[in-house]
Order: C-alpha cells, then sequence, then structure tokens
C-alpha cells in the first residue's frame, strides 16, 4: 500500500484543470494561487483519508487469513484472495455460488460443499435468501 497523491489528482483530473487556470487572470500581471492551494489542501486530505481507508481494509484483510488460515482448503484460499483483490467495494457485494464456481472452476457439488464448510467454520455468513440467490459475506 502507498499514499498516492497522485490517483487522488487522477480520480478528479477536471477539478485540477480548473484550479490551475483559476489563478489565471490576464491583464493583471500577477497570479492568485489561492484557488489552487485550496484545492491542494482539500485533495490531499483527501488522498490521507483514501489511504487510511486502504489501510484499514488491509488490515482486516490480514487479520482474516492470520483467523482462518488453518480452516481453508487451497481452492477456498484461493476463491477468497481474488475476491479481497478486488478491493472493499467488491468484498461487500459478497460471493454467491456462481462467482465461486467461476473464480475457483470447481464443480457445483464443490462448491456448494465448500461453501456451506466455511459457514460451518464461521469464515462466512449466509445471506437469509436461499437457492440460486443466497449470498455469503465474509465474516471478518
Amino acid at each position: 500500500m502507498s499514499f498516492s497523491f497522485s490517483r487522488q489528482v487522477e480520480r478528479d483530473k477536471k477539478a485540477y484543470y480548473h484550479a490551475l487556470q483559476a489563478g489565471r487572470k490576464e491583464g493583471r500581471g500577477a497570479i492568485d494561487a489561492t484557488e489552487f492551494v485550496i484545492w491542494f489542501l482539500q485533495t490531499l486530505e483527501n488522498a490521507a483519508g483514501f489511504a487510511r481507508e486502504e489501510a484499514k481494509f488491509i488490515l482486516r484483510r490480514n487479520r482474516f487469513f492470520l483467523l482462518f488460515a488453518t480452516k481453508l482448503n487451497e481452492r477456498q484460499e484461493l476463491v477468497l484472495r481474488k475476491l479481497l483483490e478486488q478491493g472493499p467495494s467488491r468484498v461487500d457485494l459478497g460471493i454467491g455460488a456462481k462467482a465461486y464456481r467461476k473464480i475457483s472452476g470447481a464443480s457445483t457439488a464443490t462448491t456448494t460443499r465448500d461453501l456451506n464448510t466455511l459457514e460451518a467454520a464461521g469464515v462466512l455468513k449466509r445471506s437469509e435468501a436461499g437457492g440460486r440467490s443466497t449470498i455469503y459475506w465474509l465474516n471478518y
């Protein structure tokens, strides 16, 4: 993980270019950098906040694997690592049997067995819905 100001600028290039241009007033012979400085400080604060959230997610991920490493077989670990690699917004969606099967390449029966085993071990929590719409969330 790295703190990245440039990633934050990339997220809102339009505001960056606007802030750069705001201080240029033709005919005055001077530059007023106030708007750019305000933009810079707000962007710096946003970048730090994003880095803080990213660090919290990484700590949760690492703690998850420390807690459950002995309860996972290779296939289960692969699926969960791939899910976590996609970041918190993807993890928040949970995982269903179809996505698990796609990531793992396992059969339907193996997928069902894996998901039930992970739920029984406390690694995953099952949604209220059943059947095809069942979603599992990481217990982290």
